[in-house]
């Protein structure tokens, strides 16, 4: 009588699911903002109730490759032959890690950005007609009568720009649009990366051989030259490509 009191209230609440439910949502599981390691642990975790049994590294590998986000890495999948569910997770990892440290080693190498510099002719003084004194720039009015000395605009009330400095001049009270400064040159003074950079190296497993590389970033394929193919993988049989360098 209680063990069958247990599978009644067992099948009540933890009722047993739906195969095709289940791998409906496993089928839709696309990879988000996760990294490759746990994008593929949810996947274990939904496919453990789709009763895929023998099919399940394939199933596993199938979702991997359509779901992740890296069309990069997407490319690199569906060109490898024989690809099982334990090499793909294997390069995906590789390929992000390798994304990941290429981009902080962009970050940290990023020079500064260009200064200008300015210099300018001074005008002569202008001299006041007699009987009147030098009309005074303000920008503190409360309704301008005429373009503001500080921005070179109508508005009113006091002006944003009333203590911003002048690129043109380097005078503090207006900016570049009000500033009456010509003959004005300009420099630039520009910084590069030194070309003594060390490049990034990472070794590569190839057919089961440790196959030292140099990343590069820009490149589309993998290339290896003739002599090193024949001293460490002479053995490996060989396809024409489709490829056009």
């Amino acid at each position: 009588m209680y063990a069958e009191l247990v599978l009644i209230l067992t099948n009540h609440y933890q009722p047993k699911p739906l195969i095709i439910a289940e791998r409906f949502r496993f089928h839709r599981r696309n990879q988000n903002s996760e990294s490759v390691g746990k994008y593929v642990a949810e996947l274990r975790r939904l496919a453990s109730t789709c009763s895929f049994g023998a099919f399940l590294d394939d199933a596993l590998r199938d979702r991997l490759v359509c779901g992740l986000q890296a069309t990069s890495i997407q490319k690199k999948l569906l060109s490898e032959t024989n690809l099982t569910m334990k090499r793909a997770t294997e390069i995906a990892i590789a390929m992000e890690v390798a994304d990941k440290d290429t981009s902080e080693l962009h970050q940290t190498a990023k020079p500064d950005g260009i200064h200008r510099m300015q210099q300018q002719k001074q005008k002569s003084p202008g001299k006041p007609s007699k009987g009147s004194a030098p009309a005074e720039k303000s920008s503190t009015s409360t309704m301008s009568s005429g373009p503001c000395p500080s921005c070179n605009k109508t508005h009113k009330g006091t002006c944003r720009f009333k203590n911003a400095r002048c690129y043109k001049c380097n005078k503090q009270g207006h900016i570049s649009s009000a500033c009456g400064k010509t003959n004005v040159k300009t420099v630039y003074e520009l910084y590069s990366i030194s070309k003594t950079v060390n490049p990034i190296k990472c070794t590569m497993s190839i057919e089961n051989v440790c196959v030292p590389m140099e990343l590069d970033t820009g490149a589309s394929v993998s290339l290896m030259g003739q002599t090193n193919f024949d001293k460490l993988l002479n053995s490996v049989t060989v396809e024409k490509s489709t490829d056009t360098l």
